[in-house]
């Protein structure tokens, strides 16, 4: 049997890790066989739930367009880039469930949906997204400003789900916070697959 791909994404601040870090409790790969963490960027999106070369896809998308993942506008329009979601996946054992999680997945869902077999929505208030971005930029950004980015990519999450996954299920932030998200991605895993 063929390997699933399972992607995670939410606001920023959506607490993915939690989920991502639970798919790879259950066998899932976070990361491909032998991948090298030892840098301490690589180390600290790990322990987020997260794959830096993951990461990096998006940042260059951004990168790109002269923008990076805090912004009230992210690129709709865009080169897919090399290495891309093709190479990315090449890495991973194709017969184990790999785990795709990034919050900077929303606005590049459409690079991934040939590729992924079910999204999970870590859904959390755009209230709690902004305050969680304010705190993370030590309170140097304006929480309006934060407020703005979390609605961009609450719009942005909506727009994608609704014109190219048709395969996804919302995780309600309460049930990320109590731990109740186990039961439910666990039905979903088996119901779908």
């Amino acid at each position: 049997m063929a390997g699933r791909i399972i992607a995670l994404t939410g606001l920023p601040g959506s607490d993915i890790g939690k989920v991502s870090k639970h798919l790879e409790m259950q066998g899932m790969q976070l990361l491909w066989p032998g991948q090298d963490i030892k840098a301490k960027e690589a180390r600290a999106a790990y322990q987020r739930g997260e794959n830096i070369e993951l990461n990096y896809i998006h940042d260059s998308i951004f990168a790109q367009t002269g923008k990076d993942w805090f912004t009230r506008r992210a690129p709709r329009y865009y080169d897919v880039p090399y290495p891309g979601p093709k190479e990315y996946l090449a890495q991973f054992n194709d017969q184990v469930d790999i785990v795709l999680a990034d919050f900077r997945l929303i606005p590049f869902l459409p690079i991934w949906n040939n590729y992924v077999d079910h999204l999970f929505v870590c859904d959390v208030p755009p209230e709690w997204s902004a305050k969680v971005m304010f705190h993370w930029h030590k309170e140097q950004a304006a929480l309006d400003l934060c407020s703005e980015v979390a609605q961009h990519y609450r719009q942005r999450m909506h727009e994608t789900i609704t014109a190219a996954m048709d395969r996804h299920t919302r995780l309600p932030h309460a049930c990320i916070l109590n731990g109740q998200f186990a039961g439910i991605v666990q039905k979903v895993l088996e119901s779908v697959f």
